[in-house]
This record gives C-alpha cells, structure tokens and sequence, in this order.
C-alpha cells in the first residue's frame, strides 16, 4: 500500500514539470511578435502582415511552453541570417510547422 502512496506522490511531485502549459508573458510574446513584424514581407499588405504575425503567435503561445520556445528561440539565434537553416528548424517541431500552416492559410 506504501507504495502506491509513494507512486501517488511522485506522480503529483512531476506532473506541474511535464504539464503542457501556455505562454502567458506578455513580454515575451511581444519580443516574438516584434521579430516576426521585423521580416519583410513586401508581397503582403501591412495589415494582413499584422495578422499573420498575431496568429502565429497566438499558436505559439498555445502550443509551446516558456521554455520550449525559449529553446526554439536560441536555436534559431544559432543559426543567424541563414533563412533555409532558420526555417529547417522551425519545420522540425510539427506543432510549429502546423501554426504555420495555419496562419498562412488564414491570409491567403
């Protein structure tokens, strides 16, 4: 019986550290928002561009944890002005590739 309460206990100590949870920094979500307004897309009106970077980061808060797209965020800094690495990586995680999908879909 002991160690179903032991079991029970581990489960609740580990469950808030594998928990998927929403990113509710308004700071953060802003940096994420500015960058995305930070590429040119000249074949695209201003407001659709505004959109199209205000859903992407609402699926971004959706689906990533703070550290997740932290983690993103740094390994999209390693790679710098390399779009096709840049974009490789984002394209790895489905979730990412989805709200991409997503978004690009709501503009067209």
């Amino acid at each position: 019986m002991k160690i179903i309460h032991i079991v029970s206990i581990l489960y609740l100590f580990f469950l808030p550290q594998n928990a998927h949870t929403e990113i509710s920094s308004k700071i953060f979500l802003d940096e994420i928002f500015n960058g995305c307004m930070e590429e040119t897309l000249e074949e695209l009106p201003l407001g659709i561009h505004y959109e199209y970077c205000g859903c992407y980061v609402n699926g971004l808060s959706q689906i990533l944890s703070l550290e997740e797209a932290m983690r993103l965020g740094l390994d999209v800094e390693r790679v710098g002005d390399d779009e096709e690495a840049m974009l490789d990586l984002l394209f790895e995680n489905e979730e990412v590739t989805n709200v991409i999908i997503e978004c690009a879909g709501k503009i067209m």
